[in-house]
């Protein structure tokens, strides 16, 4: 857990730099954390759906706060708590693990002020991770998937962590002034870490 909070927190430098703009896609105007009904996550507002495979579990809102170094206060939902996170430059929606395999997935989203696509974006973040010294990272170039039918911008780069070696995809888009970003993690390769997206609808 806390190896996996201390990823996340780097994840959290990289990304928290000021980017933004472009030809957005259609967004919802009003903000929204997401919610869980059992074992689905759902969120109107990034327009993604999410089944939690068997043996996954999702993080606690105490453990998203600590994510995000927010007091809990923040993530409940009413409307001044939300407007106040709709201003967060980073926010975490949602992260699940498989406490087994280690594979995590994290959705968040960058609020952004400048006229820029989701390439620029991960081209900044391409950079930003190279410049972290915590972890040592291989960067892989940019390609495109879909997800639930929506076409995103991927970066793939896998990190050094202790003896083992773990590969992250970024899946990224634009979202009217907010760039989306799923995260998938696995100390099994790119094929498994790239396999984990399949519970997006």
């Amino acid at each position: 857990m806390k190896k996996t909070v201390l990823l996340l927190m780097l994840f959290v430098s990289a990304v928290a730099f000021a980017a933004a703009g472009g030809e957005p896609a259609a967004a919802p105007s009003d903000f929204s954390i997401g919610e869980w009904n059992g074992n689905v996550y759902s969120n109107d507002f990034l327009g993604i759906s999410y089944k939690l495979p068997d043996g996954w579990i999702k993080y606690s809102d105490e453990e998203i706060a600590a994510v995000m170094n927010l007091s809990l206060e923040m993530l409940n939902d009413n409307q001044k708590a939300l407007a106040d996170l709709a201003k967060l430059t980073v926010v975490f929606h949602m992260i699940v693990k498989n406490p087994e395999t280690g594979d995590n997935i994290s959705v968040l989203t960058e609020k952004v002020h400048l006229d820029v696509t989701s390439i620029y974006y991960l081209e900044n973040l391409k950079a930003q991770l190279s410049a972290l010294t915590a972890i040592n990272y291989t960067i892989g170039e940019l390609s495109k998937e879909t997800i639930g039918g929506r076409e995103y911008d991927v970066l793939t780069a896998t990190a050094s962590v202790s003896d083992k070696t773990l590969t992250l995809k970024y899946y990224c888009c634009k979202l009217g002034k907010y760039f989306l970003s799923i995260v998938a993690s696995s100390m099994n390769g790119e094929k498994a870490a790239g396999n984990l997206i399949k519970a997006f609808e």
